[in-house]
C-alpha cells in the first residue's frame, strides 16, 4: 500500500539553547532561527483527496511560539539549571526546560521528538486516526538540519 504525504513548514522562530554535554562551543548559550517541518502521512486520502487539512495545524504554530520564541532551551539535567533559573527570576532570560526522560532536549535531534510528541496527537485527533506524523525536520540558521522519522 502506498503512503501519501504532505508537508507543513513552520517558519523561523528565534531560539537559544545550550548543549552542556558538547565538547565544543555549543556548550555555551547561543541561538539561531529554527524552522520546523512536519511530514504527515496516511494510507488512504480523505473524501477531499487530501492527506490532511493543514489548517488544523494552526495551534501547533502557537504552541511552538509559546515553547521556543525568544527562550533558552536547556536540558533538565543541565548542571547550571539552578543558576539559569535564578537568572530567569531576575528577568535576564526566559527558559524552556526540556524533559530528557521523554527524549526531549535542546539539540535539533531531540527537539524533533519534542515536536512529534506535541504534533502527532493533533494530527491523529483531527483526522480521526487516519493520518499521522511520519517525519519531523528542524533547521537552524538555514544550513544545519536534523530529522527523525516515525513508523
Amino acid at each position: 500500500m502506498a503512503l501519501y504525504t504532505c508537508v507543513k513548514r513552520f517558519p523561523e522562530i528565534s531560539v537559544s539553547h545550550r548543549h552542556w554535554r558538547a565538547p565544543t562551543h555549543c556548550a555555551f548559550i547561543h541561538g539561531y532561527a529554527r524552522t520546523t517541518e512536519v511530514t504527515i502521512g496516511c494510507d488512504e486520502l480523505d473524501i477531499h483527496g487530501w492527506v490532511f487539512d493543514l489548517g488544523a495545524l494552526r495551534p501547533v504554530r502557537s504552541f511552538l511560539e509559546q515553547a521556543w520564541d525568544h527562550r533558552v532551551l536547556v536540558a533538565d539535567d543541565d548542571p547550571l539549571l539552578a543558576d539559569l533559573k535564578d537568572l530567569e527570576a531576575k528577568g535576564g532570560l526566559r527558559l524552556h526546560v526540556m524533559d530528557t526522560s521523554r527524549g526531549w532536549g535542546p539539540t535539533l535531534e531531540s527537539s524533533c521528538q519534542f515536536i512529534f510528541d506535541h504534533t502527532d496527537r493533533v494530527v491523529r485527533e483531527a483526522s480521526n486516526g487516519r493520518a499521522r506524523i511520519v517525519k519531523v525536520e528542524i533547521w537552524e540558521k538555514g544550513d544545519n538540519r536534523a530529522a527523525k522519522s516515525f513508523a
